[in-house]
C-alpha cells in the first residue's frame, strides 16, 4: 500500500515483547516471521521526482521508476537488505548502477528492476 502510494514506512519498536508486534521475544531472539515481512527493499533517495514504485513479495522484484531532474548530481540509491537478497541481486536499468554492500547506486535512470541472484 505504501508503494502505490510512493510513500515509506517505518516500524519503531525493536524491542522484546512475550506476544504481539514486538520485534524480539523475551528472550531478545527475533520473532522471524515478523521481522522477514518488515524487511524490504526500498528507494531511500530519488534523483528526480519517483513515478512509480512496486514490491512483489513472492519474487523479490522491486521497480522503481522516476523523472530526472538535471539539478540533482546524486544518483537514486535503493537498500536491497541482505535478508531479501542473501545472495546478491541483478540490477535492470537504463542508467549506470553500482552496488556496495547492502544498496544500488544508479546515475543518469529513470528506472530499475531489481531481482534475486
Amino acid at each position: 500500500g505504501a508503494a502505490a502510494q510512493l510513500a515509506g514506512t517505518t516500524y519503531w519498536a525493536y524491542d522484546r515483547s512475550s506476544g504481539g508486534y514486538g520485534m524480539l521475544d523475551t528472550d531478545g531472539n527475533e520473532h522471524t516471521a515478523l521481522v522477514d515481512a518488515i524487511v524490504r527493499p526500498y528507494p531511500a533517495a530519488i534523483a528526480g521526482t519517483p513515478t512509480a514504485w512496486t514490491y512483489d513479495d513472492a519474487t523479490r522484484t522491486l521497480e522503481v521508476a522516476w523523472t530526472a531532474d538535471a539539478a540533482i548530481y546524486a544518483p537514486t540509491v535503493i537498500v536491497v537488505p541482505a535478508r531479501v537478497y542473501p545472495n546478491g541481486v541483478d540490477v535492470d536499468t537504463d542508467g549506470t548502477a553500482s552496488m556496495s554492500e547492502g544498496d544500488v547506486a544508479i546515475t543518469g535512470g529513470t528506472r530499475a528492476t531489481i531481482t534475486p541472484r
